[in-house]
């Protein structure tokens, strides 16, 4: 893929996708993420979940999103708490994701689990 105008340039990493682990992002995927990285020839990606600890101060008359309202007392939002066995169990299995995806596309590099 190229960007109009700077074909054969470089297309930019991403350094801020969230995955469905991110209560703001039920629809996200790490593993569509990473397979649409490598077609779209992505240098790398950077998956950024939320782990809100502290409710948020909510403004007078803010609407939130719908299906968030049961996150909301008053006019604190209290974000739900990233289930972390779920995630490194997810995390751990990208692994296997990027080899496969290697086999399609065998110049990928594999992931860096930080």
């Amino acid at each position: 893929m190229s960007v109009p105008g700077r074909e054969g340039a470089a297309l930019p990493s991403d350094h801020h996708v969230h995955t469905e682990w991110s209560w703001d992002a039920p629809e996200g995927s790490m593993e569509r993420t990473c397979l649409r990285a490598v077609e779209l020839g992505l240098p790398s990606v950077a998956f950024t979940e939320h782990a809100d600890l502290t409710p948020w101060t909510l403004p007078a008359g803010t609407q939130v999103p719908e299906g968030w309202e049961h996150l909301v007392s008053g006019n604190e939002f209290t974000p739900p708490p990233i289930e972390l066995d779920g995630y490194r169990q997810l995390v751990s299995g990208q692994a296997s994701c990027a080899a496969r995806g290697r086999v399609r596309r065998p110049r990928t590099r594999p992931p860096r689990l930080r």
